[in-house]
């Protein structure tokens, strides 16, 4: 038997499944041997998806999230990997976070002056943002 013949019956024989199964195997055998004791033992890998997300499943995330007796964020954190996963959107929330955070910003007085009293909180004697400040800023 030649060499393309075995690479074919390989193949042939094993599946996806099964080839997924004799990673994790190898992998838990490479563990036991080194003698780590670790919770990547045991991996379950699972099938990521994308889905079309409406305004009505983000409410329902959000009200199954903030339930006070049996808070569930999973369906957020769902809507919330999947958006961020498409650059799109993730590209266009760092510009609008990098314009504020760019902008200058000015504190106001009831009647429309600026306060200059609270400034040295915020900004350096040049203007610009405290480091704390702007850390805050892009949450």
């Amino acid at each position: 038997m030649g060499f393309f013949d075995k690479i074919k019956n390989i193949d042939n024989n094993l599946t996806r499944a099964g080839f997924e199964t004799q990673v994790m195997k190898a992998f838990k055998k490479a563990l036991q041997k080194s003698g780590v004791k670790s919770t990547l033992a045991e991996i379950n890998p699972w099938q990521l998806y994308r889905y079309y997300w409406t305004i009505e499943d983000w409410r329902t995330a959000m009200d199954e999230a903030e339930n006070i007796w049996t808070p569930d964020k999973f369906g957020l954190i769902e809507i919330f990997h999947d958006i961020v996963d498409d650059y799109t959107i993730f590209s266009s929330m760092q510009q609008r976070t990098a314009k504020v955070i760019n902008s200058k910003l000015m504190f106001l007085n009831e009647d429309g002056g600026e306060n200059e009293d609270i400034k040295p909180f915020f900004l350096n004697a040049d203007g610009t943002q405290k480091s704390w400040f702007r850390k805050w800023l892009k949450i």
